[in-house]
């Protein structure tokens, strides 16, 4: 595979990304229609946790040690609910931009009727309140449980603190080619991502749709407006960008 970069081509795969490597940018996927509220309002909205497409996340579980904790557990879910999160994608690796997934195109953006917004991740962590927790996600075969510990008895949200990990930040790894960083929130309903916004994708560069985007980003001078395409050349797969 081949990928070019603004008329640049590098040779594919490139080199993993270490998990400790500071993230640079974020995507986020997502229908026209979408794409037009978060422009003109500059933000993104949370979504509840228990209306998310993995059913093992929508459909929590828990365990305590003695029947006792039945009730424990209870609150416990409750106030999980009350946890909202956005779903972001990262890097895939050094030349493979997160915009560049067919896969999260397909699914999150309308069968790539839609858009890809790319944020500079050191801005938006400006945005990022104290009390929100946020990082990328791990994909295990077997998912941790926490169990009901103490720390749980006296405050439930402290609780959810310390095991965010296994909680928010791990899933199933049939998911794992999504790639994906989280921000979640028990408190906040849209982050602000004004001048947060460093490029616009889209996959049909004549369309309705795209024409409108134009005149949507006609005097901004710092955002890209790109064009993501595939094809063929030699029995390689090519994943273009352009300027539209």
């Amino acid at each position: 595979m081949i990928i070019f970069r603004r008329g640049i081509g590098v040779m594919w795969p490139g080199r993993p990304i270490p998990k400790d490597l500071p993230v640079k940018y974020l995507y986020h996927y997502t229908s026209f229609e979408s794409f037009v509220k978060i422009w003109n309002n500059k933000t993104l909205k949370f979504s509840i946790v228990t209306n998310l497409n993995d059913i093992l996340e929508s459909n929590y579980s828990v365990f305590g040690h003695n029947l006792g904790d039945i009730e424990l557990m209870d609150r416990f879910l409750e106030r999980r609910k009350s946890y909202k999160q956005i779903s972001l994608c990262m890097d895939f690796d050094s030349y493979t931009k997160g915009c560049m997934s067919p896969m999260m195109w397909g699914q999150y953006a309308n069968k790539g009727n839609g858009v890809c917004i790319e944020l500079d991740f050191i801005k938006l962590q400006e945005r990022l309140g104290p009390s929100m927790l946020y990082g990328s996600v791990d994909y295990r075969a077997k998912l941790p449980i926490p169990p009901m510990t103490n720390d749980i008895r006296t405050d439930i949200d402290e609780y959810i603190k310390l095991n965010q990990k296994q909680i928010f930040f791990t899933k199933h790894d049939s998911w794992q080619s999504e790639n994906e960083f989280r921000i979640v929130s028990k408190e906040d309903v849209f982050l602000d991502v004004s001048d947060v916004i460093t490029s616009i994708y889209v996959t049909k560069k004549n369309s309705a749709e795209t024409n409108c985007i134009k005149s949507m980003l006609a005097n901004e001078k710092d955002v890209y407006f790109e064009y993501v395409h595939t094809d063929y050349v030699n029995g390689e797969f090519l994943i273009i960008i352009d300027d539209v």
